[in-house]
């Protein structure tokens, strides 16, 4: 029975990571989309990218402690609202 409860432990664990990842990349590229649309650049500067992946990181670890203790369908249901939300913002900037 400790076996299984530590097998169930670990999967959650992966998957709690894979949702920290993909928020990241989900909230990094939608800024640098979103960037490069409202400066009308075709590529953006190194400072750009460093800036945007801290502000990426900072807003996804916010995500993540908030989702903290939260069952795993309202962690990917957020994961999914932001998907929506930063996919609805590129469309109207762009």
């Amino acid at each position: 029975m400790n076996k299984t409860k530590g097998k169930e432990m670990e999967k959650k664990q992966h998957w709690d990571l894979f949702l920290v990842v993909l928020n990241f990349s989900i909230l990094f590229n939608g800024f640098i989309v979103m960037l490069e649309g409202y400066l009308m650049e075709d590529r953006l500067p190194l400072t750009y990218f460093f800036v945007v992946g801290l502000i990426s990181t900072i807003i996804g670890g916010v995500l993540t402690v908030a989702t903290k203790k939260k069952p795993m369908k309202i962690k990917i249901v957020t994961t999914v609202l932001l998907l929506l939300i930063v996919v609805i913002s590129n469309f109207l900037i762009n």
